[in-house]
């Protein structure tokens, strides 16, 4: 009896020191599957990097550190896609004017491109405020767990 009491206690003991150093261990698994999956956010398909940014911002992450990175970068790249696809489309809109003759836009069509010029700064101020924790953390997640870049 005494025999399978200590037994108890030791696999007791033996699961809650497994646990102790399984936090670490998680940090990790979360550094890395967030660096890897922001390097793949660089795809020459605008669709294509909408979804994987999509599929970043759910990136289940158990570490507050790694998902407080995670956020950051999801609303950097959310908003510089926002800002290329934004002007892309004031540049369509004003190559096409052009094409008919330089024609001063109708009040409703100036006013829509006014409109999207000011989503695109709007979406590029963000870009600035939420590039620095991106980047910055990302690279100190990479240095910390020692990942490297394929």
């Amino acid at each position: 009896m005494t025999h399978l009491r200590t037994s108890g206690l030791m696999l007791v003991l033996l699961v809650s020191m497994a646990g102790c150093g399984c936090s670490g261990d998680r940090e990790r698994n979360d550094a890395v599957l967030l660096v890897d999956r922001l390097d793949q956010l660089d795809t020459p398909s605008d669709q294509d990097r909408s979804e994987r940014i999509e599929a970043l911002s759910h990136l289940p992450i158990a570490t507050p550190e790694v998902a407080a990175i995670r956020d950051h970068c999801v609303r950097l790249h959310r908003a510089l896609l926002t800002a290329e696809e934004t002007s892309a489309g004031v540049r369509g809109a004003l190559a096409e004017a052009s094409e008919g003759g330089m024609h001063a836009p109708a009040p409703a069509a100036a006013h829509a491109l006014e409109a999207a010029l000011d989503r695109s700064n709007a979406a590029l101020e963000t870009a600035r405020d939420e590039r620095g924790p991106c980047m910055d953390g990302a690279a100190a997640l990479r240095t910390r767990f020692a990942i490297r870049r394929p």
